[in-house]
């Protein structure tokens, strides 16, 4: 099985595949949209921190998830 990451803060591609042979088999693919109303948790780490914190912590649960699943 293999990740790959077409990085961004905004919008964060991610597809988990796996290859047999050269033939590609995409198992999942999800699209981290981060360009959207921030939640209340999200405003009060805004606040702490920065929203590219916010940004970037939203990406990691996400790939979290993701790889647990």
């Amino acid at each position: 099985m293999r990740l790959s990451i077409d990085p961004g803060l905004n919008f964060c591609g991610v597809t988990v595949y796996t290859t047999t042979n050269n033939v590609f088999k995409v198992l999942h693919t999800v699209l981290i949209k981060n360009n959207r109303k921030l939640t209340e948790e999200e405003k009060l780490l805004e606040s702490k921190y920065d929203l590219r914190t916010v940004k970037v912590l939203n990406i990691v649960e996400t790939l979290k998830q993701l790889i647990t699943d």
